[in-house]
């Protein structure tokens, strides 16, 4: 029984051991000569770590025979393992939903369809040439000179808009006229200019933006001997304009008029009929003056707003909008109305009534000017409207430019103060209070000091944007000049204008 117990255990233990080789060996033979994927070799492990179990806990791998002697033991067959099924692919992550592509504010400013409404001159820097496109004078004006020592060149409002492939055209009228009167002082004045033009961007925010047109202007002045004076002209202009949001731009460039038709037409019969009363010898020589018929090169800077909202956006409540912190207007570039009153001076106890959609003379208190205002807690205003300028005229035959004589410096600043009222999503009250203060020296030195009450309304068509009209009263407080001879008149101006404003 001891033999046999011990044959017994012996047999057992081989069998064992057998089995685990068994076990292996078929392992190997099974296991591909390439590297095992990263799917397949926890499969495989898993599978030897079992069979090695099991050999260990005294039962035999499936595949091996219990009864095998240790020699000449053929392996059983053994079913090859099942390769390991390719991982699934992972799902493809959605696109993320893609934004709206940013447009620069330059593609902005000149989309198809905008409409733009400049003021290419709410700034004069330079200019030579015609005083004034029917005066018979030429000037040189440096600055913002204003309408004190001489009469200025017309200012309007251009409305351009774009069609396809960013082109522009644009008109802007040039109309006023004294109504029921022909005093010295009285302004007919009856045009307006066709330009086409072009926006070039040059960036996000920078483009350039060239024209080119015709005007034409008729008048009849306050003379005796002429009836009326036309002019026709080329224009063009180079202006090179700066957007921040495609909602406005600054633009600045120089500017040409060159007259291709000059003409006026002079009362014959009347200078043949005073001139015979005067006892003249040769009636035929009496002087009149010429139009002028130079032309007038310019540089001056100007603001240009977008008038309609960008596609898909409508109007903005007063919630949606950003508080305004700064002002920034283009004022009286249009003079509606304006009732104008002189006492002393060259011209005694004047008074006219001028109607019209431009400015045509940049008359003294109520010319075009520039401002700035900051706006403060509980919307008050504070700010003022400035210009410095010198202006030399001469005769047109004299000099294109004219280099002799003495000109005249104009200093002029009006503080005021006023509150910003909101009465709708698109539509406020800006009433004002403040005094204007103008001093010219040279060839015409005189000071003026005046109150001002203005009452305008500010219309907001786009974010940023402001139209402003309304009513403006200048009353004279002090006026005088240095020149013993020369009595300076105090203006009393009552007038309805308007301009551009940036609310920012």
């Amino acid at each position: 029984m001891g033999v046999v117990d011990r044959m017994t255990r012996c047999r057992g233990g081989t069998s064992t051991t057998v089995g685990v080789f068994l076990v292996l060996a078929s392992l190997l033979a099974a296991a591909p000569i390439h590297a095992a994927g990263p799917d397949e070799a926890p499969a495989q492990t898993a599978e030897a770590a079992n069979a090695l179990g099991n050999t260990r806990s005294g039962t035999s791998a499936p595949d091996a025979d219990p009864g095998a002697g240790p020699r000449g033991a053929e392996p059983a067959p053994t079913e090859a393992p099942t390769p390991a099924a390719p991982a699934a692919t992972p799902p493809e992550p959605e696109a993320p939903s893609s934004a709206p592509a940013r447009v620069a504010p330059t593609q902005l400013f000149a989309r198809s369809g905008s409409w733009l409404l400049s003021a290419d001159d709410a700034l004069p820097l330079f200019s030579v040439g015609a005083s004034n496109l029917l005066s018979e004078d030429n000037a040189v004006r440096y600055g913002h000179a204003g309408g004190f020592a001489a009469p200025a060149a017309p200012s309007a409002l251009t409305l351009d808009y774009v069609l396809g492939a960013r082109f522009t055209i644009g008109a802007s009228p040039i109309v006023e006229s004294t109504i029921g009167s022909d005093a010295r002082g009285a302004i007919h004045f009856v045009g307006g200019a066709l330009r086409v033009g072009h926006v070039f961007p040059l960036g996000e925010h920078l483009a350039l933006w060239p024209h080119v047109g015709v005007a034409y202007v008729t008048s009849r002045p306050p003379d005796a001997y002429v009836d009326e004076r036309h002019r026709a002209d080329l224009v063009a202009d180079l202006r090179l304009a700066w957007t921040p949001n495609g909602r406005w731009a600054l633009t600045v460039g120089p500017s040409l008029s060159a007259p291709i038709a000059v003409d006026q037409t002079v009362a014959t019969e009347r200078i043949q009929r005073d001139c015979e009363l005067s006892g003249g010898i040769d009636c035929g020589i009496l002087a009149i003056g010429e139009p002028n018929p130079n032309v007038r090169i310019a540089v001056s800077a100007g603001l240009t707003v977008r008038l309609d909202e960008e596609p898909g956006q409508g109007a903005r409540s007063e919630h949606d909008r950003k508080p305004v912190r700064f002002l920034v207007g283009a004022e009286r570039i249009v003079s509606l109305a304006r009732y104008r009153v002189e006492k002393g001076g060259e011209e005694r106890d004047d008074d006219q009534l001028d109607l019209g959609v431009a400015d045509t003379t940049s008359r003294f208190p109520s010319m075009p000017r520039v401002a700035f205002d900051v706006v403060l807690q509980e919307r008050l205003t504070l700010g003022a409207a400035a210009n410095v300028g010198f202006v030399r005229t001469g005769w047109v035959q004299r000099s294109l430019y004219p280099d002799f004589g003495t000109g005249s410096l104009v200093v002029g600043l009006a503080p005021r103060v006023g509150g910003l009222l909101p009465a709708t999503d698109w539509l406020a009250f800006w009433p004002r209070v403040g005094m204007t203060w103008v001093y010219s020296t040279g060839r015409e030195s005189a000071y003026h000091l005046g109150a001002d009450v203005d009452g305008f309304l500010v219309l907001r068509p786009v974010e940023e944007v402001g139209l402003v009209v309304g009513p403006s009263l200048s009353l004279p407080l002090i006026s005088g000049s240095e020149e013993v001879w020369h009595d300076t008149a105090k203006v009393l101006s009552v007038g309805v204008s308007g301009g551009l404003l940036l609310l920012l």
